[in-house]
């Protein structure tokens, strides 16, 4: 079972945006934030620079691969 938080990471990143992502996933776009920032709290790390469009802050690509390559897993993965 993959971790909500992580899922909601994912689709953020893949649409570059919290409202699309809240779309996306049925859920509202406060909703959405309030996962991520949980997850950042958790990891310790901001996942996206916020502003005017959603970027990956410097510490998300690395993990965004590993999410959708792995979900996290510990076995060896590989990104392009």
């Amino acid at each position: 079972m993959e971790n909500f938080r992580l899922k909601v990471f994912r689709t953020v990143a893949h649409e570059s945006s919290f409202r699309r992502a809240a779309e996306r996933l049925h859920l509202s776009q406060p909703a959405v934030s309030q996962q991520v920032q949980a997850l950042e709290a958790e990891l310790g790390v901001a996942l996206f620079d916020r502003g005017i469009g959603t970027a990956f802050a410097k510490s998300a690509p690395a993990l965004f691969c590993r999410v959708r390559c792995c979900g996290l897993s510990s076995a060896p993965h590989r990104c392009s």
